[in-house]
């Protein structure tokens, strides 16, 4: 892993890029590279439904581990089952969209709405991907954010 970080470290210093990170849907990536400290950005799914291997990278950041993820496939209902399988507890569909429903009822918010908010306010996330290409999906998500993120918008 050094010697890949010290390739893309030298492409940094000479102007060939400006930033690099890593994309992995496996905790455990995720968590050697912000052990490593060389790589300050992580794309992954957010899973706010099961207990999640990323939870500690995912609260305000020590010195020590700090790394900024951008949020992806945040409304894929398959990424939330397989992030929850990969935990050793996995909900079944009609679970996971039971949970879903009786969040978003007790909240007043559709499930999308959720899932887009419970990313947003977790402290390291800085950018959310929702994945759509309907125009009225998009400013739907856009709505999601009208109001200021808050506490009770984390799930988990």
């Amino acid at each position: 892993m050094d010697e890949l970080f010290d390739v893309l470290d030298k492409a940094r210093a000479a102007g060939k890029i400006g930033m690099y990170g890593v994309s992995s849907e496996d905790p455990r990536i995720i968590r050697a590279v912000a052990n490593v400290r060389r790589c300050g950005v992580a794309q992954t799914a957010i899973n706010p439904l099961a207990p999640d291997a990323l939870l500690p990278l995912l609260r305000p950041a020590t010195g020590a581990n700090k790394i900024e993820f951008i949020a992806n496939r945040v409304l894929d209902r398959r990424i939330l089952l397989s992030s929850a399988a990969r935990q050793g507890s996995p909900p079944t569909a009609a679970g996971l969209t039971q949970k879903l429903h009786a969040l978003s009822t007790q909240r007043c918010l559709s499930k999308a709405h959720l899932l887009i908010r419970h990313a947003a306010a977790l402290p390291q996330v800085r950018v959310v991907l929702t994945g759509t290409t309907n125009a009225t999906h998009l400013a739907e998500n856009v709505a999601a954010l009208a109001l200021p993120l808050t506490p009770e918008d984390l799930l988990a």
